[in-house]
């Protein structure tokens, strides 16, 4: 936990500059082998003065996190209005290519410290309130009992999928091949669902 929340300009911004300095931190050493005298020198503040704000490592990477959700948060927020009048198809392009771009945005310190990390459950969280969010400007989506479990299987296979792609040296497919192919898996897996339902719906003659 933070010791002292920020509440001045300055000090809200030698707290960014940790957390900063953290993902670097991680990126060069990992989650078990960076330090908190590490993240300090990078950050250029003295170890005693990160402590006036951090208990330990531990409340470093949990802001982090948090700091990690609040951008992915924030990513959504932007695209939502556009993304909800887009097709299926397209929507799950641009959500990817969206999150790709900032996993390697600032030399990639999201990408490395991703690979690093537990994958956090906030980060699924947030591309679920999406997904509801885009059901309702879709109603047709509604339609499907297993709504969750669909964005559930399509959103965590999508996210795993890129992250494993960017952190691969030598993937054996580009990324525009894994965006089709992950298109066209959502876009099935709802086309097979609705068939079922309609199947389901329908008169017996």
């Amino acid at each position: 936990m933070m010791v002292r929340k920020p509440k001045q300009q300055r000090a809200k911004v030698t707290v960014d500059t940790i957390i900063q300095a953290g993902f670097i931190a991680v990126s060069q050493s990992g989650i078990h082998g960076a330090t908190t005298r590490q993240i300090a020198e990078i950050s250029g503040i003295g170890v005693g003065s990160l402590y006036e704000y951090f208990e330990n490592k531990e409340a470093i990477y949990q802001a982090m996190n948090q700091h990690f959700v609040n951008d992915i948060v924030d990513m959504l927020r932007k695209l939502t209005p556009n993304l909800v009048r887009l097709n299926l198809h397209d929507v799950v392009e641009l959500l990817l290519n969206s999150f790709s771009d900032l996993l390697r945005r600032d030399g990639g310190i999201y990408l490395k410290y991703v690979r690093y990390s537990r994958y956090s459950p906030l980060i699924e969280t947030a591309l679920m309130e999406f997904a509801m969010r885009y059901a309702m400007h879709n109603p047709k989506f509604l339609r499907l009992e297993n709504m969750a479990t669909i964005n559930y299987i399509c959103i965590t296979g999508g996210i795993f999928s890129v992250i494993r792609h960017l952190s691969t040296p030598t993937p054996n497919v580009t990324f525009d091949q894994l965006l089709e192919g992950l298109s066209r898996m959502t876009t099935s897996y709802f086309d097979a669902e609705f068939a079922r339902l309609d199947h389901v719906e329908k008169p017996n003659l």
